[in-house]
This record gives structure tokens, C-alpha cells and sequence, in this order.
């Protein structure tokens, strides 16, 4: 956002290849509708937010995107549960039809499900998207102690059906 009084502002100015300074433009222009001063103030915030992230100080504001691999349903008897919520047992279908092949990975599904109720003081809201019979992208909005939030999603990463996953902290 521009400062109210133009005496905030500092020109300077850059060097760039040409080719790269016409790319940049055309993206800017034709895809943002944003000035070329307003495009390098908003690339400078992402690129300082991005290296405040590394320090691991302080309260964050973000989100985490995982893309689960999961091999399609499994059925299998299992409990859910924390300190917190009271554990219950339950099947997912006919114990015949068990797919022994990606057990692992529907297991990660259920880790994931767990390893969320243990950080859900810095989860703020999640989003759960079926892309296919196999494939899932989770959405987890977090707030709290940028330590917590990486230690969410180093946890998250290590699950075998994690297939991609990426991290964007705005503040």
C-alpha cells in the first residue's frame, strides 16, 4: 500500500538485462494490471517476508499445501483421537476388501488426520479437496510461532503419500 505523503518514497535506480525487464513488464501489465513500481514493491515484501521466515522468530501467518497420494480407500479398523478428544473405533467398510497394496499410504492419510489434532493451536482451518480416487491437496491455514508452523510442516512432509507440498508465510 503507497504512502499518504510522496516524501515516503526513495527512487533508485536498477540494473536488469533487457530481456528480463521486458518479461517482467509484459507479466506486470497484462496479467497484474499493476505498475512497474507497485509490481517491485510487492516482489521486495514477498522476497523480505520470505527471509524473515528462515529466523524462526516470532508469530506467522500462512499456509500449508500438501498433495496426497493415497492409492484410493482402504478399509480398515482404526481409532481416532487425542489428549483432548475422547478415542473411538471404527471400520471404513467391509474387512474383506482391505487394499494391502496402499495400506501405507491411506495410513499416512490417518497420521495426517492425528498430527493435525496435535498442532491445532497453530491450525487455524483446513481445506480438504478430493482431485481424484487417489489423490488429495489439503489446504492447512496456520497462525502462530513460526518454530511450530515448521515443525508442522517438516512433520507433514515426512508422510510417505505426500506426493508435493509447499509453504507460503505472508507476515
Amino acid at each position: 500500500m503507497p504512502p499518504d505523503d510522496e516524501s515516503e518514497y526513495k527512487r533508485f535506480s536498477i540494473s536488469l538485462p533487457n530481456d528480463l525487464l521486458e518479461e517482467f513488464d509484459a507479466f506486470v501489465t497484462l496479467k497484474h494490471k499493476l505498475s512497474r513500481s507497485d509490481a517491485i514493491r510487492k516482489a521486495m515484501r514477498n522476497f523480505i517476508t520470505g527471509d524473515e521466515w528462515k529466523d524462526l522468530q516470532g508469530t506467522r501467518v500462512g499456509s500449508i499445501t500438501i498433495l496426497m497420494s493415497h492409492g484410493g480407500p482402504t478399509h480398515e479398523r482404526h481409532t481416532h483421537g487425542d489428549e483432548s478428544h475422547k478415542p473411538y473405533e471404527h471400520d471404513h467398510g467391509d474387512s474383506e476388501n482391505v487394499d494391502h497394496e496402499h495400506a501405507e499410504s491411506h495410513a499416512d492419510l490417518l497420521r495426517s488426520n492425528e498430527i493435525e489434532h496435535f498442532y491445532k493451536d497453530i491450525i487455524v482451518s483446513t481445506l480438504h479437496v478430493h482431485l481424484e480416487d487417489d489423490r488429495c491437496l489439503e489446504i492447512i491455514a496456520v497462525k502462530g510461532p513460526a518454530h511450530r508452523i515448521k515443525e508442522l510442516y517438516d512433520t507433514l512432509n515426512a508422510l510417505k503419500g505426500v506426493a508435493m507440498h509447499g509453504i507460503s508465510i505472508i507476515s
